[in-house]
């Protein structure tokens, strides 16, 4: 009925083993890489603010400097610009994020199957070994008592 190596899933469960500690590193990855890539984004709409206070100055001075308004004004957009990428990155690091967030998930169900397969065999082989020993016992005590008569 069933194999006597042992429970014949086993290398399809070291198998999804292994792929979990895969995905679970991979996850662990790309969740610092989101991480990193948030904390960027913030850093760049800190500056953006500071600079937009920095252009109020300017712009409020009675000597206006319109050279230097100019540049700020410039260089608050490349930062803009900046932030739309830094924006871009972190979306796409979150799809990244949730498909493997899903596979990770996919497989540890498929592990989790298996591992219960593997118990229900278990179960079920000791059962068989349990029924054979009482059976060679019942064997054994009945030969005996025929032997004594």
């Amino acid at each position: 009925m069933f194999s006597k190596k042992g429970f014949p899933l086993q290398s399809i469960l070291k198998f999804k083993s292994n792929a979990v500690d895969t995905l679970e590193a991979e996850f662990g990855h790309l969740k610092v890489a989101h991480k990193n890539r948030v904390d960027t984004l913030q850093n760049l709409q800190q500056v953006k603010n500071q600079e937009m206070v920095v252009l109020q100055q300017l712009q409020q001075n009675d000597a206006l400097d319109c050279g230097a308004i100019q540049r700020q004004q410039q260089y608050i957009k490349s930062i803009r610009t900046k932030i739309i990428q830094q924006v871009t990155l972190v979306e796409e690091v979150q799809l990244q994020l949730e498909s493997k967030r899903q596979e990770l998930a996919e497989t540890m169900q498929d592990q989790k199957t298996l591992e219960n397969l593997r118990d229900r065999y278990q179960t079920n082989q000791s059962q068989v070994m349990h029924r054979r020993e009482t059976r060679t016992i019942d064997e054994l005590v009945i030969t005996r008592y025929g032997r004594e008569r």
